[in-house]
């Protein structure tokens, strides 16, 4: 039986509290021993930080060199008051720390064994949640199911079968029709928490998913079509998906009110700043109290009004572009799109820049892409 190392359990306990626990049943756990813990994500935090600070662990260098860059313009922000204690203090918690994710290095880790658990877990939990869903949907309407905000929902199902994919192509193999069953789980749950932007990337993971681990062509270029093109026009995706896109369309707006924030920063002539940003909640400030609307579901905006556009360009250099060159000189595209298509999810509402629970699990899924990604490599170059 394997045995896991200690960073290799550590890489699977930050698995359970990040993706399941600390984000996944994170109200159920807080209501059993009545606390509010699991909202902070304390316990995968510090372990992040002995992780990189107390184990001797050779860190990423080029990532260091860009988080010290942004923990040095939010160093400034503070020291020159724009950053309260408090605001100081939140940003290194719930921004900084989860950043540090990308500097556990890969030495002494079979990626293999890694993903064999990363995988099983997460498909347990995730038709566990399925379940809950289609129960609380049938009693009580559409649902999100436990994971919580309904477009995080989506974003889960997205998670799912990327890593399904990605796993049975590289890692293992899956019978043709649990292939599908793991499809059609993701395509009726992203339905059933209305999430249109996590419906359509399902559709294409799903398709990506059949056509690399598949082996029946018939089943993926003939019943799989049929069967979603069957689903996309029942009554329940017509009324979840195709009614809400046709009314915002005739509102003028198929973002469903997202750009209005950004219609406003422009009308006000309110622009973040190059080095300087308003501290940790600033973007929700200026959109609720000054633009009076909610809507304003732009991360990348939000973090710049939060901390400065040079703090962001910092940030993409570390969660997209470094690990886009990683996956683009290793000619690994498949790994390259799945991860394009988890990463769009996210950004196209407020998760990120609201909570430390949707950050972390960025975070770490990126985290999980560079292993496999590392794998490769070493299989490619192995003697």
């Amino acid at each position: 039986m394997e045995r896991a190392n200690t960073k290799e359990k550590i890489i699977l306990t930050l698995f359970l509290m990040i993706i399941i626990m600390s984000q996944g049943i994170r109200t159920i756990l807080n209501n059993l021993i009545n606390t509010s813990m699991f909202n902070y994500h304390i316990i995968p935090i510090i372990l992040i930080l002995i992780t990189v600070f107390i184990r001797r662990n050779k860190l990423n260098a080029k990532n260091m060199i860009f988080i010290l860059g942004i923990i040095g313009l939010l160093i400034i922000n503070f020291m020159t008051n724009v950053y309260t204690f408090n605001q100081f203090f939140r940003s290194i918690v719930s921004f900084i720390v989860p950043l540090f994710i990308l500097l556990i290095d890969y030495e002494d880790i079979d990626e293999k064994y890694i993903m064999s658990r990363v995988t099983k877990i997460l498909n347990i939990f995730i038709n566990i949640t399925f379940i809950i869903q289609v129960y609380i949907s049938i009693k009580y309407g559409k649902s999100g199911g436990i994971v919580g905000h309904s477009l995080t929902v989506g974003w889960y199902y997205v998670i799912f079968i990327s890593l399904n994919c990605i796993y049975y192509k590289y890692f293992g193999v899956k019978n043709d029709i649990l292939i599908l069953k793991d499809i059609g789980i993701a395509l009726l749950g992203t339905v059933l928490a209305t999430g249109r932007i996590s419906t359509i990337t399902v559709l294409i993971l799903g398709f990506i998913y059949a056509i690399n681990c598949c082996k029946s062509k018939f089943l993926i270029y003939f019943i799989m079509p049929i069967a979603i093109i069957y689903f996309l026009n029942t009554p329940l995706v017509k009324e979840q998906i195709w009614e809400k896109f046709i009314y915002a369309l005739a509102w003028g707006d198929i973002t469903n009110g997202r750009l209005l924030g950004i219609r406003e920063m422009q009308f006000y002539g309110l622009y973040p700043k190059f080095l300087e940003g308003g501290g940790l909640g600033y973007s929700n400030y200026i959109t609720t109290y000054l633009f009076s609307t909610t809507n304003f579901e732009n991360p990348i905006l939000m973090f710049a009004f939060d901390y400065g556009i040079l703090t962001v360009i910092f940030l993409l250099i570390i969660i997209f572009i470094n690990p886009l060159i990683e996956f683009i000189k290793g000619k690994k595209f498949l790994i390259m799109i799945n991860f394009l298509l988890v990463l769009l999810v996210p950004f196209t509402y407020n998760g990120l820049s609201e909570s430390v629970g949707l950050f972390i699990v960025l975070i770490f899924i990126i985290y999980i892409f560079l292993i496999v990604n590392n794998y490769i490599l070493k299989e490619k170059y192995r003697i």
